[in-house]
């Protein structure tokens, strides 16, 4: 594979911010170095390990006495499934004691995550919530104002350098860029922070960011797989791709997800209606 072949399929990568990995297709080396390997890391934290003050707590069970225990194990696995950091899980404390809803504050911090959202805009979010405005309406609005993230058009021999860095990996170089594009900065000055080695966890919890990620999520399919998908449900390649990316990021089965986009459902109508179903 050429140098415009390389930056490309990098770029492709972006454009669905995760990995689509044909399986049928045989890459060459230098598109294997660019996918490298999945390493499922876990920090193996235990719900009953995780402690929060009484003071919280209270504050918890006073708002909704009657879901008091499933909206403490809801914060309790988010803080360990978005590996919440100090500071942000101070910030979701904070808004806690002024009165914000914890479920409204775990979709919004969700669906932020997975956007690369910056910490102030969890209060924005909630806040228009308690203003009445529905999920759906929140996210298309958010998504609006901020704008399609748009990959970086990377010259083949930057791309090629950083692979050269020691701790640079494939899924660096893409998460950098959706920091830069969501701080107005440029890539290398966000990708420097990773050539000491320091986790992205900690450098987005300085940037304020919320994300936790060092790897985003892969969505594996072969070419026949997705053959045999755009013609069972009569959609496009790129529907169904969005579809399987969509599933991966929320967790949620493939085929349900395939099922509500034939249906009409846009994105964002799926993620607010799986974020209640999750939180509330």
């Amino acid at each position: 594979m050429n140098r415009k072949k390389v930056s490309r399929f990098l770029l492709v990568m972006l454009m669905v911010c995760a990995t689509l990995q044909i399986g049928a297709i045989s890459y060459s080396s230098a598109a294997k170095q660019l996918n490298g390997s999945i390493n499922e890391t876990s920090e193996n934290q235990k719900i009953e390990d995780i402690e929060i003050s009484q003071e919280i707590l209270n504050f918890i069970k006073d708002a909704d006495p009657g879901d008091y225990g499933t909206n403490v194990t809801n914060y309790k696995k988010a803080l360990i499934e978005l590996g919440i950091q100090p500071r942000f899980k101070s910030e979701i404390e904070r808004l806690i004691k002024e009165g914000h809803s914890l479920p409204d504050l775990l979709i919004a911090y969700e669906f932020l995550y997975n956007n690369f959202g910056k910490m102030e805009e969890l209060e924005i979010l909630s806040n228009k919530k308690q203003s009445g405005k529905s999920w759906s309406k929140i996210f298309a609005t958010y998504q609006s104002e901020n704008g399609e993230f748009i990959p970086n058009s990377f010259d083949p021999q930057y791309l090629q350098d950083l692979m050269r860095e020691e701790y640079i990996t494939p899924d660096d170089i893409m998460i950098a860029d959706r920091i830069a594009y969501k701080l107005g900065l440029e890539h290398k000055d966000i990708i420097s922070y990773r050539f000491d080695g320091i986790e992205w966890k900690k450098i987005n919890e300085d940037l304020g960011i919320l994300n936790s990620q060092s790897e985003l999520p892969r969505v594996k399919v072969t070419e026949e797989q997705l053959d045999k998908l755009t013609n069972q449900y009569n959609l496009s390649e790129e529907e169904i791709i969005e579809a399987l990316v969509i599933a991966e990021r929320i967790d949620k089965d493939s085929k349900e997800i395939i099922e509500k986009i034939k249906s009409g459902y846009s994105e964002v109508e799926i993620l607010a209606e799986c974020y209640q179903e999750k939180y509330y």
